[in-house]
């Protein structure tokens, strides 16, 4: 009885490390074939904002996608906003180069007990260039 379970339990540690390690190589793999496309955030379409001698703002115009992007720097935004925006849709976010895999994992095994979409992985990067890009939604 003691057997089996041990038996068991060490071939469910195996499935565990190798479906570990087939995520991880194939992360790797989709990053070395579709890198961070950083030309989208170096090719930005800012609004055109118009100041006054002091600084403040007089008036905004949507960029030529008829977009509000407004150029911000980190000191500009409320750190308990970045902490929030960051608790709720990419907690790993310095942990991860784009590719959340504990995420992935999660995902994937709650959507196949589901039998349905219920759960996604997507992270910050891969949010905000999807919206750079106008890239459709599945």
């Amino acid at each position: 009885m003691i057997s089996t379970l041990r038996n068991t339990l060490i071939t469910l540690f195996k499935l565990t490390v190798g479906l570990c390690l087939v995520v991880g190589v194939v992360s790797f793999l989709v990053l070395k074939i579709f890198p961070f496309p950083s030309d989208s955030i170096k090719h930005i379409k800012y609004s055109t904002v118009v100041y006054d001698k002091g600084g403040q703002l007089l008036r905004a115009f949507t960029n030529t996608d008829g977009r509000w992007i407004l150029p911000v720097s980190n000191s500009d935004l409320n750190q308990n906003f970045i902490q929030a925006t960051l608790s709720i849709e990419d907690r790993r976010f310095f942990r991860h180069k784009g590719v959340d895999l504990t995420a992935v994992v999660r995902a994937v095994f709650q959507n196949l007990m589901n039998g349905r979409r219920i759960s996604g992985a997507s992270t910050l990067s891969m949010q905000t260039i999807r919206l750079l890009e106008q890239r459709p939604r599945y």
